[in-house]
């Protein structure tokens, strides 16, 4: 995980360290390790968008992810999914919640998807920045749609055993209760989280955001449940 403030030396250091235990040629690391770095960037040039696709986005004009189904005499809800790529991306540590949200007639988007420049733009308004990527890219997501209003709803999905998770959604719900506009539903996962407890509170919140949207935007609290 990239850590902020590290350098290519420090990166270069620890990719070593990981080599040395499949290989003792340095040779083939650094040829894995560009190999790899390669491929990193491809999929990252493929999966983060641009400031203009975002805002494109934000206007209903195209969609980033599967279409959402639509539903009959409702409207379709806008929702920000962040957390740990590894999370949001898995769908049996996720319970699968994108397609859930998908049938609920959610458009969604992921932290991950997000500009980097836009992340950065966030996190300098903080006084110390995160240590780890995924919580700045957490952070950063949360308090750009709380400040810009484009989402009905921030759904955050955060790992009971995760300490910078935890300090991240912290952050987060202090932000939320600040500017309490959008809610924010903070989703806490661990090994004994159950599919149909997970479901119900989804679809409350969903529910939520239905009634919400009908009623002119009601000051709704964030709400955090495990």
């Amino acid at each position: 995980m990239a850590k902020y403030g590290h350098t290519k030396f420090d990166f270069f250091k620890e990719v070593l360290k990981v080599g040395f235990v499949f290989t003792k040629n340095p040779f083939r690391i650094i040829k894995a390790m560009r190999k790899a770095l390669k491929a990193d960037k491809e999929y990252k040039k493929k999966l983060i968008i641009d400031l203009e696709t975002l805002h494109l986005w934000e206007r209903s004009v195209i969609l980033l992810n599967d279409p959402p189904d639509e539903i009959k005499d409702e409207k379709t809800l806008k929702i920000a999914l962040v957390g740990h790529t590894y999370v949001i991306n898995d769908s049996f540590c996720s319970l699968d919640i994108r397609k859930k949200l998908q049938s609920y007639g959610a458009d969604v988007i992921t932290s991950e998807q997000m500009p980097r420049e836009l992340i950065d733009k966030q996190l300098d308004k903080l006084e110390n920045r995160l240590y780890f990527e995924f919580e700045r890219e957490i952070l950063g997501t949360i308090m750009y749609f709380l400040e810009n209003e484009s989402v009905d709803g921030i759904i955050h999905l955060m790992i009971f055993s995760c300490g910078p998770d935890s300090l991240a959604g912290e952050l987060a719900n202090r932000f939320a209760l600040e500017k309490q506009d959008i809610p924010l539903l903070q989703l806490v996962l661990d090994d004994l989280t159950a599919e149909a407890g997970m479901k119900t509170r989804i679809e409350a919140f969903v529910d939520m955001l239905r009634w919400r949207k009908e009623k002119h935007a009601v000051h709704v609290p964030t709400l955090r449940v495990s």
